[in-house]
């Protein structure tokens, strides 16, 4: 993804954060880890700010559920989808 977005563009995907969900020693229960909704991956909020920095990104999201990867800052054309 690294090589294939331009500086004035961003990355939108969707994935809930486990953030309070997964607790130590104790079974998972969450309805989102479960198998056979085919997730391979969970992620902290901490983690996907981890990742983005790893590989230059900025993070920020809409939601639980919706996220977005940007470079230094937002393209001025996608400036109205987000709050200041």
């Amino acid at each position: 993804m690294d090589s294939l977005l331009a500086d004035d563009r961003f990355i939108l995907f969707s994935t809930l954060l486990s953030d309070g969900k997964i607790e130590r020693n104790k079974r998972l229960t969450w309805w989102y880890a479960s198998p056979r909704n085919g997730h391979i991956s969970l992620f902290s909020r901490k983690s996907l700010v981890l990742a983005a920095i790893k590989y230059h990104f900025n993070m920020g999201s809409f939601s639980n559920g919706l996220h977005v990867l940007f470079r230094s800052e937002i393209p001025s054309w996608a400036e109205h989808l987000f709050k200041k």
